[in-house]
């Protein structure tokens, strides 16, 4: 997402540059921005679908730049790391990322 780390500094600069930005956020109402913030948990295949086609609506159907890094961190001892722990970190990192850019790419 855009409301912290990379995806927050990247957003920023880009909005500072005078480029129309749109983040997401698991938790939008956490945060104030300049830009619009939208609510996305890219785990779920039916939120990152609906999102990408209101944000290529809002753009006119075309979207210029998908900067794609929402994570999760799980943190402790490995021992007490559960598959369920492994499967949300993998679904929400790996599958989607790549579910994102999926939906995006042909408004790109």
């Amino acid at each position: 997402g855009g409301s912290t780390g990379n995806g927050h500094f990247v957003a920023e600069r880009f909005y500072a540059e005078g480029a129309n930005v749109i983040i997401t956020s698991r938790f939008p109402e956490c945060y104030e921005r300049p830009y619009k913030i939208l609510k996305l948990d890219i785990r779920y295949e039916c939120q990152v679908k609906k999102l990408i086609k209101k944000v290529a609506k809002i753009f006119n159907g075309k979207i210029d730049i998908l900067i794609n890094c929402a994570h999760i961190y799980n943190f402790g001892l490995l021992a007490d790391y559960n598959g369920d722990d492994h499967l949300n970190t993998h679904e929400f990192g790996t599958v989607g990322y790549q579910r994102v850019v999926h939906y995006a790419l042909p408004y790109m």
